[in-house]
């Protein structure tokens, strides 16, 4: 069997979630004797990078190459005019790979529907990472992109998504049949080799990720000043982007903003971030999967949920949840019962993490992803 990816995942993200459980997936999807094929020739993605599936190519082999192809001397047989940007170059490449129709299953990595017109009876599958666009319309505006995803959906030949939360949300919202969506759960991350010694030497609460408006930072920092008033001791680390004028703002009227800080590094960083936070706090209202659960599990990071969306079907009873929503929040009272809690009762609750890592296998997840691919394959020949 031969799947063919395309670009487009690859083309937007340099760093990714969604970059990089395609490529957990296409790592053992290799193990497993599956023929892959990329339609990228050019990457700025670390993800692909780093486990060598795809080159970073200089703007002058590029540009080169397209230059080659008026005179026939070019092996890829783009356009110079193309080769001069990476992304009409990357989607060229997947075009020309669809014509030549030496694939069996196609699985697009977004929702540009260029690809239709060259599939030519062939089955595709896609990947429904959220539904936040379509549960938070006011707060992540794009009618494009949710026009093309619906579109998309209705003419796959199977659909999958990482949580049955997100599965019942996609049945709700499309009106799909069920069975034409399987649920594979992320992989959790492997534990890598790390310094142990605190980075940050006072002890801190862990906030991952970004901080768009359906992830709760703002209700959440005003619990967090709070807090400190009780425990002065503590402060609040956030990774992602740095923080914006507006959040600033904020900090200082809330006078906090010297007890929050940005950290931002390596993987080898992001592992000493969690082994050494008093709580990793998720206060997010949606989320498709989590996987930053799975990297506080890696390390022994007690969490902190939100009972909303999959939080609970991924976590399990292997974390503590507070309410954040519709001006009201619990947090400060269930953070004091984390805090507080005798060493025994932490022991149990981060074993309890350890035990639900074991769900979450990026080998187990590309098998059944085989399964879809062979499923869809089949109902495209009936």
């Amino acid at each position: 069997m031969r799947v063919l990816f395309d670009y487009q995942c690859f083309q937007m993200q340099k760093f990714g979630g969604v970059s990089n459980s395609y490529v957990q997936l296409i790592m053992q999807l290799y193990k497993l004797g599956v023929d892959v094929c990329i339609g990228m020739k050019d990457t700025r993605n670390f993800h692909l990078i780093r486990v060598g599936l795809v080159s970073k190519q200089s703007n002058f082999k590029r540009i080169a190459s397209g230059l080659m192809s008026r005179v026939g001397k070019s092996m890829d047989n783009i356009p110079w005019k193309v080769a001069l940007d990476s992304s009409k170059y990357n989607r060229q490449f997947s075009v020309d790979l669809l014509e030549k129709q030496d694939f069996d299953v196609f699985e697009p990595t977004f929702f540009d529907p260029y690809f239709i017109p060259y599939l030519k009876g062939k089955p595709f599958v896609i990947t429904i990472h959220d539904m936040i666009m379509e549960r938070f319309p006011g707060m992540h505006i794009d009618d494009l992109q949710q026009e093309r995803k619906k579109l998309i959906c209705s003419k796959a030949t199977m659909l999958h998504c990482p949580s049955e939360n997100t599965k019942k949300d996609i049945m709700e919202l499309y009106g799909l049949d069920p069975n034409m969506i399987e649920v594979i759960y992320h992989g959790a991350p492997e534990r890598i080799q790390f310094e142990t010694k605190p980075i940050v030497d006072v002890p801190y609460i862990l906030y991952v990720g970004d901080r768009r408006l359906y992830k709760n930072f703002v209700p959440f920092v005003k619990e967090c000043a709070k807090l400190f008033e009780i425990y002065p001791e503590l402060h609040l680390v956030c990774t992602g982007a740095p923080f914006s004028n507006t959040e600033c703002k904020l900090l200082t009227s809330l006078h906090i903003e010297k007890k929050v800080h940005h950290q931002r590094g390596s993987d080898k960083k992001m592992a000493n971030l969690y082994y050494n936070a008093v709580a990793f706090v998720y206060p997010s209202l949606y989320e498709g999967f989590g996987l930053p659960i799975l990297e506080a599990f890696t390390y022994n990071c007690p969490v902190l949920l939100t009972p909303y969306s999959c939080f609970p079907e991924i976590a399990g009873d292997a974390a503590l949840y507070f309410e954040m929503k519709d001006s009201k929040s619990d947090f400060v009272d269930v953070f004091r019962q984390l805090y507080t809690m005798a060493e025994e009762d932490r022991s149990r609750l981060l074993a309890k993490g350890n035990e639900r890592l074991k769900r979450f296998s990026w080998e187990q997840s590309a098998k059944k992803l085989v399964d879809i691919y062979e499923n869809s394959i089949i109902n495209s020949n009936n």
